[in-house]
């Protein structure tokens, strides 16, 4: 009897033996691809530190962080911007930017992203494009620009657009960045000022209209320029044939006056005869 008992008890210990592994025992997964089994006991211990009880799913983040978590939760993090996949930063021609997965990017390519950041250009008119880098040269060749462009006025009225980086070298060659204002010296001599400066100018004697020639004798006999009976003005021309009082045109720099204000060039200015003669301007030997 007793033989019995001790057979049966062995037989018992022998099945336990063999399936209580089975039984007591769970796979786990790490990040790293390792596995291992535990105890059903310990599974909760090593959930602690980072082990998972199904093999784990690398997710990534736009910012760059990655998180391993497992199938189950794949759906909950995508819907709050995880990918399956290392996204990739698209960005849109009007400075938009998104992540895609890479298996979307030539859909995404299809529809105006790029994959490389686009470049802002700049018009004349205020108007801004983007463009990729490798469009900006044949951009700049038509008139686009990569810096907000700053318009120049030039003293005869013309007006460019250069970029900021360029604004003293234009200043330096007599560009301006307001349209300039002509002011005009009692000497006939004449400036181009900023708008800003028009008052200082004026309170040393500039004006912003054309002024009568300073005269450097005194004033002419009232006989010089009367009428003489019905013949009109008196026979005081000089060899030029035209009388005292009519109109010629002089120049700031110049020492002559013309009859002819394309002989006399793009400055001059309109006066009398009789102004012209007493600032000491002699007739021209062209024209007068």
């Amino acid at each position: 009897m007793k033989k019995r008992v001790s057979t049966v008890i062995i037989s018992a210990l022998l099945i336990f033996s063999v399936f209580a592994p089975v039984l007591a025992e769970q796979p786990m997964y790490a990040a790293d691809g390792r596995v291992i089994t535990v105890d059903d006991a310990d599974v909760e211990a090593y959930k602690a530190v980072g082990w998972y009880t199904e093999p784990p799913v690398l997710m990534y983040a736009a910012d760059g962080r990655t998180i391993y978590v497992i199938p189950s939760e794949v759906e909950v993090y995508k819907a709050v911007g995880w990918y399956t996949e290392p996204p990739v930063l698209m960005y849109a021609a009007d400075g938009s930017m998104i992540y895609v997965i890479p298996s979307e990017i030539e859909a995404y390519k299809a529809v105006g992203w790029y994959t490389e950041p686009p470049v802002p250009m700049y018009a004349a008119d205020g108007s801004t494009i983007y463009v990729i880098p490798s469009e900006v040269e044949a951009y700049k060749a038509i008139g686009w620009y990569t810096e907000p462009p700053m318009p120049m006025y030039a003293p005869n009225g013309r007006t460019i657009y250069v970029i900021p980086s360029e604004v003293e070298n234009y200043k330096a060659l007599g560009w301006y960045t307001e349209p300039p204002v002509l002011m005009y010296a009692a000497s006939g001599s004449t400036i181009y000022v900023i708008p800003s400066e028009v008052a200082a100018y004026r309170a040393v004697g500039w004006f912003t209209e054309p002024q009568p020639i300073a005269s450097s004798s005194a004033a002419a006999t009232s006989g010089s320029s009367g009428y003489s009976g019905s013949s009109g003005y008196s026979g005081n021309s000089g060899g030029s044939g035209v009388v005292h009082g009519s109109t010629v045109y002089v120049t700031p720099t110049g020492k002559r006056y013309h009859y002819s204000s394309s002989c006399a060039g793009k400055n001059a200015r309109a006066t009398t005869l009789d102004d012209a003669k007493r600032a000491g301007f002699t007739p021209c030997k062209k024209c007068a």
